[in-house]
């Protein structure tokens, strides 16, 4: 197997993550109107039920699996090394975004965390106060002017655009870990960040299980609304924000106004500014085994973070 090929499978199993929140809830909503975003839902909603498949009954398990055998500070160690190899790939994009502050700043990261930090595993960067950024070869597409094109779900990956499609491609030739000399070591730590991204999404899932939406437009919102605040940095035109969004039904207005409260939830969950894929420090406001309160927020504003 040669490097393009380990990248690429890489690539495939990282997304695969961004679908995994699915899993088994009955849902009783009608499909929404045709979004013309999604030109291929027909296609896209056959890879997302073969993915959700996948997820049940390989992803999740080995997730939860690691998340009960691994001791807490293992498992922060893992995710602050690959959090430290992504960095590399944020600093690039800064660049190419013309970010040059935030470049120096993500430069700095790197070379901190790589050496006090014990090779990544310790975030003193962080702790020294340098902000961790988010910055993807998508993004920079979008910053340059590239139209996001359809949406799209691909058997063992997950929501994507045409645009963050050749994004993700990008990052998998850049990444790092592509260039190790041994085969076992790249296809070892592809395999490991997997499962520990995979395992910082299980708490997502709880905003699905409460839900009676239909979970493919639940994502597929999600995801939109989270590349959209990536992109602007935080700083999302009002119109585009999710305190916007609705679903289209013809439920009763308590009914409505309860999925739009999990969605919010669900959507800060994933989109946590300073890390929106990793919600380890972001549960929900409440548990989630009741139907929610409609007169309380869905996050507390203390707990938004904002990149200005």
């Amino acid at each position: 197997m040669n490097r393009t090929s380990v990248a690429g499978w890489h690539t495939k199993c990282g997304l695969l993550l961004l679908i995994t929140i699915l899993a088994g809830c009955s849902s009783t909503t009608k499909i929404a109107a045709p979004d013309p975003r999604d030109p291929f839902e027909r296609f896209n909603r056959t890879a997302y039920k073969m993915n959700e498949v996948t997820d049940r009954l390989l992803m999740k398990p080995v997730a939860k699996g690691y998340q009960k055998a691994v001791p807490g500070p293992i498992k922060k160690g893992i995710h602050n090394f690959f959090n430290n190899i992504d960095d590399v790939i944020v600093l690039v994009n800064d660049f190419l975004q013309g970010k040059f502050q935030r470049g120096i700043t993500d430069m700095a990261r790197v070379l901190t965390n790589s050496t006090v930090g014990l090779v990544g595993f310790v975030d003193m960067a962080s702790l020294g106060g340098m902000k961790k950024h988010n910055e993807d070869f998508g993004q920079t597409l979008a910053v340059w002017g590239v139209k996001s094109g359809p949406y799209l779900i691909m058997p063992m990956s997950g929501p994507s655009t045409v645009r963050d499609a050749i994004g993700y491609g990008m990052y998998g030739a850049a990444w790092p870990v592509t260039y190790f000399p041994s085969l076992g070591i790249r296809l070892g730590l592809s395999a490991v960040r997997t499962i520990d991204m995979r395992a910082n999404l299980l708490a997502a899932k709880d905003i699905l299980d409460e839900s009676s939406l239909d979970p493919y437009v639940y994502m597929r919102e999600a995801y939109f609304q989270r590349r959209e605040f990536e992109i602007h940095d935080g700083k999302v035109p009002a119109k585009d924000s999710y305190d916007n969004f609705d679903f289209d039904d013809s439920d009763d207005d308590e009914d409505s106004a309860s999925r739009n409260l999990l969605f919010k939830q669900y959507y800060s969950l994933v989109s946590k500014p300073t890390d929106p894929v990793f919600p380890e420090h972001f549960a929900p406001a409440r548990p989630l085994k009741k139907k929610p309160d409609l007169n309380e927020e869905a996050i507390p504003s203390n707990k938004l973070v904002s990149n200005n």
